[in-house]
């Protein structure tokens, strides 16, 4: 997985601001609703459904709008659905440990 750290930054960076401001929107929150709604929905799966949305608005981004940088990473002998699954990877991680963060401060 970490064979190709400097790729794996260089295809991250344009989603990078994205992910973190739903990370960050998604700790807000479930730390002004709670864990759990009055309604029964677990906010952490209302979150984790609003992170899958936003990993799917950045991927239709980068593919639309940067499709001809795919040609780059193909060249250096990476495929791109290695790099999305790695930097989805990478990113939920950060989520959890926000999440873990928020529930260890609270």
């Amino acid at each position: 997985m970490w064979t190709n750290r400097r790729l794996i930054l260089i295809f991250y960076k344009p989603l990078f601001i994205l992910n973190i401001a739903l990370s960050l929107f998604s700790v807000y929150f479930i730390s002004t609703n709670g864990w759990h709604a009055n309604m029964g929905f677990n906010n952490v799966v209302v979150t984790s459904l609003l992170k899958l949305a936003g990993y799917a608005v950045s991927a239709g981004y980068q593919y639309t709008m940067l499709q001809n940088v795919y040609f780059y990473y193909r060249n250096a002998g990476v495929s791109v659905l290695k790099l999305y699954l790695q930097v989805l990877v990478i990113d939920f991680g950060i989520y959890t440990l926000l999440l873990l963060f928020y529930n260890l401060l609270s």
